[in-house]
């Protein structure tokens, strides 16, 4: 099991007409994992069942137009995911008889 949160803040110019203002954006990267692994027959039946959750978003601080219009800060999630996964894996064995 692990989970991570990695946040990045920018810079970025927003064009409004002949003026462009300068406004800060902050990115925010979520996400979770979570796995386990069991016997299911005997040792040689092996089942792995996994979960991952993903979340991606980002924040737009509040600016001002250069008209004297104020815009409110927004935040947007721009990408989420939820993984299920399932495998199983198999050992087979064959005797041999080794003749010398």
């Amino acid at each position: 099991m692990d989970g991570y949160n990695v946040t990045r803040k920018s810079e970025g110019d927003l064009i409004a007409g002949i003026d462009t203002i300068n406004v800060g954006i902050t990115y925010d990267l979520l996400s979770f994992d979570f796995g386990m692994a069991f016997n299911v027959i005997n040792f040689n039946h092996e089942m792995k069942f996994g979960y991952s959750y993903s979340n991606y978003a980002y924040d737009v601080d509040a600016f001002a137009l250069p008209s004297g219009i104020s815009v409110r800060s927004s935040r947007e999630n721009y990408f989420k995911a939820h993984d299920l996964s399932l495998s199983i894996n198999t050992i087979t064995l064959i005797p041999q008889k080794i003749q010398i």
